[in-house]
Protein backbone atom coordinates (compact mmCIF):
# COMPACT_ATOMS: atom_id res chain seq x y z
CA UNK A 1 0.00 0.00 0.00
CA UNK A 2 1.47 3.25 -0.94
CA UNK A 3 0.18 6.78 0.63
CA UNK A 4 0.31 10.09 -2.06
CA UNK A 5 -1.58 11.91 0.32
CA UNK A 6 0.94 15.29 0.77
CA UNK A 7 -0.66 15.76 4.17
CA UNK A 8 -0.02 11.98 5.72
CA UNK A 9 3.58 11.82 4.01
CA UNK A 10 4.31 15.35 5.63
CA UNK A 11 2.44 14.13 9.11
CA UNK A 12 4.53 11.05 8.94
CA UNK A 13 7.74 13.11 8.26
CA UNK A 14 6.87 14.76 11.46
CA UNK A 15 6.15 12.11 13.44
CA UNK A 16 9.27 10.45 12.51
CA UNK A 17 11.48 13.21 13.16
CA UNK A 18 9.59 14.07 16.50
CA UNK A 19 10.26 10.12 17.37
CA UNK A 20 13.87 10.68 16.66
CA UNK A 21 14.13 13.85 19.14
CA UNK A 22 13.09 12.36 22.24
CA UNK A 23 15.29 11.89 25.28
CA UNK A 24 16.32 9.83 28.13
CA UNK A 25 13.39 11.29 30.14
CA UNK A 26 10.81 10.42 28.14
CA UNK A 27 11.47 6.62 28.52
CA UNK A 28 12.29 7.21 31.96
CA UNK A 29 8.55 8.73 32.15
CA UNK A 30 7.32 5.74 29.93
CA UNK A 31 9.20 3.34 32.51
CA UNK A 32 7.53 4.85 35.27
CA UNK A 33 4.12 4.04 34.14
CA UNK A 34 5.14 0.59 33.00
CA UNK A 35 6.00 -0.18 36.36
CA UNK A 36 2.64 0.55 37.72
CA UNK A 37 0.25 -0.17 34.72
CA UNK A 38 0.07 -3.74 33.51
CA UNK A 39 -0.07 -4.07 29.64
CA UNK A 40 1.51 -4.26 26.05
CA UNK A 41 2.72 -0.99 25.56
CA UNK A 42 6.24 -0.02 25.20
CA UNK A 43 8.27 2.83 24.12
CA UNK A 44 6.90 2.97 20.64
CA UNK A 45 3.86 3.57 21.99
CA UNK A 46 4.57 6.13 23.87
CA UNK A 47 6.56 7.70 21.85
CA UNK A 48 4.02 7.65 18.91
CA UNK A 49 0.97 9.06 21.67
CA UNK A 50 3.48 11.85 22.25
CA UNK A 51 4.30 12.79 18.66
CA UNK A 52 0.17 13.00 17.82
CA UNK A 53 -1.23 14.41 20.34
CA UNK A 54 1.91 17.06 20.73
CA UNK A 55 1.69 17.73 16.86
CA UNK A 56 -1.96 17.23 15.68
CA UNK A 57 -2.98 18.43 19.37
CA UNK A 58 -6.68 16.34 19.08
CA UNK A 59 -9.56 17.43 21.56
CA UNK A 60 -11.00 14.28 21.42
CA UNK A 61 -9.31 10.14 21.39
CA UNK A 62 -10.88 7.22 21.32
CA UNK A 63 -9.14 4.35 22.29
CA UNK A 64 -9.90 1.08 20.71
CA UNK A 65 -8.28 -2.15 23.22
CA UNK A 66 -7.68 -0.75 26.21
CA UNK A 67 -7.08 -3.87 28.54
CA UNK A 68 -5.70 -2.26 31.52
CA UNK A 69 -5.02 0.98 30.60
CA UNK A 70 -1.40 1.61 30.19
CA UNK A 71 -1.65 2.92 26.34
CA UNK A 72 -4.45 5.57 28.14
CA UNK A 73 -2.41 6.44 30.51
CA UNK A 74 0.42 6.92 28.03
CA UNK A 75 -1.88 9.08 26.31
CA UNK A 76 -2.76 11.30 28.97
CA UNK A 77 0.74 11.51 30.43
CA UNK A 78 1.40 12.99 26.57
CA UNK A 79 -1.46 15.40 26.46
CA UNK A 80 -0.19 16.79 30.27
CA UNK A 81 3.39 17.40 28.36
CA UNK A 82 1.90 19.29 25.64
CA UNK A 83 -0.32 20.87 27.65
CA UNK A 84 -3.04 19.66 25.64
CA UNK A 85 -7.01 19.05 27.33
CA UNK A 86 -8.15 15.87 25.63
CA UNK A 87 -11.09 13.84 26.63
CA UNK A 88 -10.05 10.40 25.76
CA UNK A 89 -12.78 7.38 25.67
CA UNK A 90 -11.76 3.94 25.89
CA UNK A 91 -13.32 0.64 24.70
CA UNK A 92 -12.46 -2.84 25.94
CA UNK A 93 -13.86 -6.57 26.41
CA UNK A 94 -11.58 -6.09 29.66
CA UNK A 95 -10.42 -9.39 29.43
CA UNK A 96 -7.17 -11.04 28.04
CA UNK A 97 -8.27 -13.74 25.48
CA UNK A 98 -8.23 -12.90 21.62
CA UNK A 99 -11.28 -12.25 20.08
CA UNK A 100 -12.96 -14.94 17.35
CA UNK A 101 -11.88 -12.52 14.58
CA UNK A 102 -8.12 -12.76 15.34
CA UNK A 103 -5.64 -14.55 13.40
Amino acid sequence: MSVSDPYLISLSNEISEYVRNLGPGDRQTMEKITEIVPGYGGFRHYAFFNAIIDIVKPKKVLLIGVYRGRDACFILESARKAGVEISLTGVDKFSDDFCEDWP
